[in-house]
């Protein structure tokens, strides 16, 4: 009997895999992520992709030991690093920012903008313009794959409330019900695998009430 296919592809099952290691610093799967995803060939740009974006939900101190291990891994192997220049203006990356935005929550896009404007009209621009906006919409990932990285690194920390939100925004950017599971599945491979359970009943959850 063949094997099931995979839904996800081998390279965003690693990012997702690689994106849970780094929301809680598991270091030895984050440098064998890394090594596998370089072994492959993929792209440099792509891989340090998925390590920045998580300082919008792990911090900063996460997206920068995964940065660490990225940059001491290109060196041993004697492979150049690459960075995105950022070409938009301000005005285009807020713009960006409330499109993805509204894509990503749609009929709740209102209701997410008045409860962020609640606890604080900081938290609501910089939601928008930081998030949304300068990291989320750059181009070098996809909406879909942006979306599978964070519901994993979500899943891995534990963040309910978060992860509920997303995993309704990656089905809302395109996510088929079984790239999402292959995602929060990438967890049990990481020392959040403790967690694997509560994510796929908040994710059947989240698919009985659509």
């Amino acid at each position: 009997m063949s094997a099931t296919p995979s839904a996800l592809s081998p390279e965003l099952n690693l990012f997702c895999r690689l994106s849970a290691c780094v929301a809680i610093h598991d270091a030895e799967p984050m440098r064998e992520s890394i090594a596998t995803a370089l072994d492959a060939g993929y792209d440099v740009l792509r891989i340090k992709e998925v390590i920045l974006q998580n300082y919008l939900f792990s911090g900063f101190p996460s997206a920068i030991e995964g940065l660490i291990v990225l940059g001491a891994t290109l060196k041993h192997r004697g492979i150049a690093d690459n960075n995105w220049v950022e070409m938009r203006t301000e005005e285009q990356i807020k713009s960006d920012g409330m499109a993805l935005c509204a894509m990503i929550y749609d009929k709740n896009f209102d209701k997410l903008m008045h409860n962020m404007q609640s606890l604080s009209t900081d938290i609501r621009d910089w939601m928008i313009f930081e998030g949304y906006g300068k990291v989320l919409s750059r181009p070098i990932l996809t909406a879909k794959e942006r979306e599978l990285c964070v519901i994993s690194a979500l899943a891995a920390m534990g963040r309910e409330r978060q992860l509920m939100s997303h995993l309704r925004g990656a089905v809302h950017v395109g996510a088929s019900d079984g790239e999402i599971s292959e995602a929060l599945q990438s967890i049990s491979q990481t020392a959040a695998r403790g967690k694997f359970s509560e994510a796929m009943r908040l994710w059947d959850e989240t698919r009985s009430r659509s």
